[in-house]
């Protein structure tokens, strides 16, 4: 049986997010296939996405720094920043392409991935509303030259 990296508590696993994950019934504490932690964080974003603004400012989970092993292989994992910041650090093993997440890591990227959306909306909103003006203004000026060619 494999236990938590973090506070070597036995890992169970669970089904949870429609995805098989390996859980620390102590810290909270995620182990996730690596091609289910999308999925994985998609279910987290929605859930916290009502109280996720675009203008939300999120901060930084405690970064407990590299060296973890992981708990399959003991393989020591990578550590990166998740969405290119260094608000969020996550814990990958090449060999068994797994992720650990802690509790607060977790939370924090899924608030990242909902502003985010939020944002993204936001500027789609924006920019539909940018076109439209555009759109009026194009025809404003269509109609104003064909007018002008009907009375020349």
């Amino acid at each position: 049986m494999s236990t938590c990296p973090r506070c070597s508590h036995p890992l169970q696993q669970e089904r949870r997010f429609e995805s098989d994950v390996h859980v620390c019934p102590s810290c909270k504490g995620l182990l996730v296939e690596q091609r289910r932690l999308i999925p994985v964080l998609g279910h987290l974003q929605r859930a916290v996405a009502a109280d996720v603004s675009a203008e939300t400012v999120v901060d930084a989970a405690p970064d407990p720094g590299p060296g973890l092993s992981c708990p399959l292989c003991g393989d020591e994992a990578a550590h990166f920043g998740y969405m290119g910041t260094r608000l969020v650090h996550l814990d990958r093993c090449r060999r068994c392409a797994v992720v650990w997440l802690d509790a607060e890591a977790a939370l924090v990227a899924a608030m990242l991935a909902a502003r985010t959306e939020k944002r993204r909306l936001s500027r789609s909103t924006q920019s539909e509303d940018r076109f439209a003006g555009m759109d009026r203004r194009f025809r404003s000026i269509r109609a104003a030259r064909l007018v002008e060619h009907l009375l020349l």
